[in-house]
């Protein structure tokens, strides 16, 4: 079975030169898409283990949610995709969305990623940028889903596919109402003297509030966050 985690972000890249490599560029899918226009690139890179499912879409002034990129089974290298640069008046902006449908890994682990950028609109004195992510696999263990760490404007994406899932507590690489049911098992062999039920990995990624307790606030986070993608929203811990 898959594990299910939404990865979600919402920062804009620092802009460096587009330097030359042996990338695949993409082809754009939106209708209007004019290369006139094009101040910059997003690249990718994904290593052999990971496969994902690319889509770009944009807000503006004429509406939301417009297609731009769509790129399906991308693995094991460098990808570009040349964005239209706008500014950012009310009458004239693009607020662009990255969205990578992920799996791989040990456990064939699906996991959805999501950026927010945007791309200026240069002058022709002005060179263009590049927004660049790099992706990795590990199986570490922060409690996060994936940790990033920007150098140079290169963001690099640790995924953390391979190791435990916070909120996962029977291992079945999801987390879910049986997650939350031996948390509040956990809670009540505690509460009244009992031996912990838990092995020490459990007892980890069932802390989901971080306060080096296990409680019935626990159990309502995991509950509230498998409502939410059950749903099809993106989920957040404490919300």
């Amino acid at each position: 079975m898959k594990k299910i985690g939404i990865l979600a972000a919402a920062a804009v890249l620092c802009a460096v030169p587009v330097t030359a490599g042996a990338a695949e560029p993409q082809t754009p899918v939106f209708e209007y898409f004019n290369e006139n226009d094009v101040n910059g690139t997003v690249s990718l890179t994904l290593p052999e283990d990971l496969t994902a499912d690319v889509s770009i879409s944009f807000d503006s002034p004429e509406g939301t949610g417009f297609e731009y990129y769509s790129a399906a089974g991308l693995t094991g290298g460098e990808f570009t995709f040349d964005i239209e640069g706008r500014d950012t008046a009310d009458g004239d902006f693009r607020d662009y969305t990255l969205r990578l449908d992920i799996t791989g890994g040990e456990y064939n682990t699906a996991m959805v990623y999501t950026d927010k950028f945007n791309i200026p609109d240069i002058d022709s004195s002005e060179e263009p940028v590049t927004l660049s992510y790099v992706f990795s696999a590990d199986d570490a263990y922060t409690g996060n889903l994936f940790d990033t760490k920007e150098t140079d404007g290169v963001k690099s994406v640790a995924l953390h596919i391979n190791g435990l899932l916070k909120g996962d507590v029977d291992g079945d690489r999801m987390v879910s109402a049986a997650d939350a049911s031996l948390v509040l098992q956990e809670y009540a062999a505690l509460s009244t003297g009992d031996k912990s039920i838990l092995t020490e990995d459990q007892s980890l990624v069932a802390d989901v509030t971080g306060d080096s307790l296990i409680g019935s606030d626990d159990a309502s986070w995991i509950l509230s966050y498998y409502s939410m993608a059950a749903t099809g929203a993106v989920p957040v811990w404490g919300a």
